[in-house]
């Protein structure tokens, strides 16, 4: 009996690859493995190239969430335009009404339990082989529970309590598993993340060659490189006791000490190499990450006020360069008044107060259509058009929806952010002060952003654009005295804030600008859990200002059809409001006013 179950697991397996042809170029399908021992390496890879379970941001998520009543719209990243016209903008005030919680409860939820379920079967399929043979296989066990604990956290981050020290044991019979604690789970996770990194270089140096050789194949994220799996774990483990140190301050310190004695935290970014299955190009089945829901949901794609609120220092819709954040030209797409020729960039955000806003563009854009925007995005259109037609501004076309850039898996810019927390807060030793690791962080990010959105070739956007588009779409990085000089400026902002939420305020900006749309779902955990950066409210009217940041999103409705014994036992927490454990302040609001 156990037998044919294992043969359906393995058909289960093979039916997840069958959507993502182009990755049988890059690793051998486990679907078709004959021998024992190519088993366990196949479902591994499985694992890390399935967009929900591993590195890659999720087609799915973005689908639901980029547009109206998803937490990018609620978090100040990613907007429509603004109207009364759009009566339906009236309804946000209440997430019962208009939260759409789909691409979460499905990217998170499930998919985390249904795409981990073949991990027991790893082991049980090692124990199969000989030692010698073992060898060359353990660390995939080890890097499987590695990503396996780290994911989990994710499904906190969103749920709270969850299915956890009986979950994935469909092997055993156990398929209903009971909610656990969330600081337990947390606590659990941080120590298996610690105990499997451990194993990873004595079991990488215990492999033969050929053992090493084809790790370097089927690790599409890394390519066999251990070390960057170590630095990977480490600021994993730095981010999540950051995340409970509000709560928990004793374990947090123990923990950040550790890591930060470790000496594994990344140096450079840790990102995965471009490959042609998250491409978004038409020619090459159109991607299945991010890129293709930027496209698809890109007339919902305007930049809110909060970030330009952040970078530009003079309050002008005109970039200044050497006063304004350098990271602007190559974050955003110029708008209307931008002059493509001469260089000069307008980045105006969209108008959130819906009156106002329908004064200027209800009834088709304003006399002359001026405030106007272009209709037909998913046709591919001329990437000039974005910039001569848009009133306001979006996200820039080239730095993502039409790049080919590395996908980010843990960027420095990020560690540095952790430590300016960690410095603030005497939550360990970092070697430098909060206001250093600001400027290093913005260094950092520039490098970053600088770097990502030179790859783009334009390749499959249906246009050519000249040559006069391409750089002003991507400029130059200015000199590293002018970016040393912005740093500097934020800097001083935090030496001269008055207590430390007036510096977390600094802090999380900053991180709110370097993460942005590559990592929506950390921005949408660290805003609730640090009330940090104010939001500005969606105004519908004088008597509807909408303030709906939500703490959670509800449990999938297949918990209370399937589950619903242990699904019972945590039901009131089952809402919108009810925090998430790590919140220290969940009375504390979201929004400037």
């Amino acid at each position: 009996m156990k037998k044919i179950y294992y043969i359906l697991i393995a058909i289960a397996t093979a039916g997840m690859t069958g959507c993502q042809s182009e990755l049988e170029e890059n690793f051998k399908d486990p679907g078709v493995y004959a021998p024992t021992t190519e088993v366990v390496s196949g479902m591994f890879t499985t694992l890390v190239s399935n967009g929900r379970t591993g590195f890659v941001n999720d087609y799915s998520d973005w689908w639901h969430q980029a547009d109206a009543g998803g937490y990018l719209w609620y978090c100040e990243l990613y907007a429509r335009y603004y109207g009364t016209r759009y009566a339906w903008i009236a309804d946000l005030v209440d997430p019962k009404n208009s939260y759409d919680p789909d691409g979460l409860q499905n990217t998170v939820f499930n998919v985390i339990y249904n795409n981990f379920k073949e991990m027991p079967l790893m082991s049980i399929e090692l124990a199969k082989l000989s030692e010698e043979e073992q060898k060359d296989l353990t660390i995939y066990i080890s890097l499987a529970e590695l990503l396996f604990n780290t994911r989990v956290t994710w499904s906190v981050d969103i749920y709270n309590s969850i299915p956890y020290f009986n979950a994935v044991k469909g092997i055993e019979g156990v398929f209903f598993a009971e909610y656990d604690d969330p600081k337990e789970i947390y606590l659990s996770a941080l120590d298996i993340v610690r105990k499997r990194s451990d194993e990873l270089l004595p079991a990488y140096e215990g492999m033969s060659d050929d053992g090493k050789k084809k790790f370097a194949t089927q690790d599409v994220i890394f390519r066999g490189d251990v070390r960057k799996w170590l630095s990977y774990a480490d600021a994993m483990r730095l981010r999540l006791a950051v995340r409970i140190s509000g709560v928990l301050p004793d374990e947090a310190r123990t923990i950040i000490s550790e890591v930060l004695s470790r000496g594994n935290l990344p140096t450079e970014d840790l990102e995965i190499e471009p490959q042609e299955w998250f491409r978004s190009n038409r020619s090459a089945g159109d991607g299945g990450t991010y890129r293709r829901g930027m496209r698809e949901r890109d007339y919902a794609g305007f930049i809110p006020p909060l970030l330009t609120d952040i970078m530009s220092r003079d309050g002008k819709d005109e970039y200044t360069p050497g006063v304004d954040d350098p990271r602007m030209p190559v974050l955003f797409t110029g708008a209307r008044g931008s002059d493509i020729a001469t260089g000069l960039y307008v980045f105006r955000p969209v108008n959130m107060d819906c009156e106002s806003a329908t004064t200027l563009y209800d009834g088709g854009g304003g006399a002359n259509g001026e405030y106007g925007y272009i209709t037909d995005y998913n046709s591919y259109v001329d990437p000039e058009r974005y910039i001569t037609t848009n009133w306001y501004m979006c996200w820039n076309i080239a730095t993502y929806p039409w790049n080919h850039d590395p996908q980010p898996v843990f960027t420095t810019g990020e560690v540095e952010l952790l430590k300016a927390e960690i410095a603030l807060k005497n939550l360990g030793n970092t070697g430098a002060t909060a206001e250093q690791h600001i400027h290093n962080a913005i260094i950092r990010s520039t490098d970053y952003w600088y770097r990502h959105n030179a790859y783009n070739q334009w390749v499959g956007t249906g246009a050519d654009p000249s040559p006069e588009v391409k750089q002003f779409l991507q400029p130059a990085k200015p000199d590293a005295a002018m970016i040393a000089a912005f740093a500097d400026v934020v800097r001083n902002d935090y030496l001269q804030a008055a207590d430390l939420e007036a510096k977390m305020e600094i802090i999380m900006q900053q991180k709110y600008v370097h993460l942005n749309v590559h990592n929506p779902q950390e921005l949408f955990t660290e805003l609730r859990r640090t009330r940090h950066p104010k939001l500005n409210p969606i105004v519908f009217n004088a008597s509807t200002v909408i303030h709906t940041v939500i703490n959670r999103i509800p449990y999938p409705q297949s918990e209370s059809a399937n589950n619903f014994e242990q699904y019972s036992k945590v039901i009131e927490q089952d809402n919108f409001t009810s925090p998430i454990f790590w919140m220290d302040k969940p009375d504390v609001s979201f929004y400037k006013y």
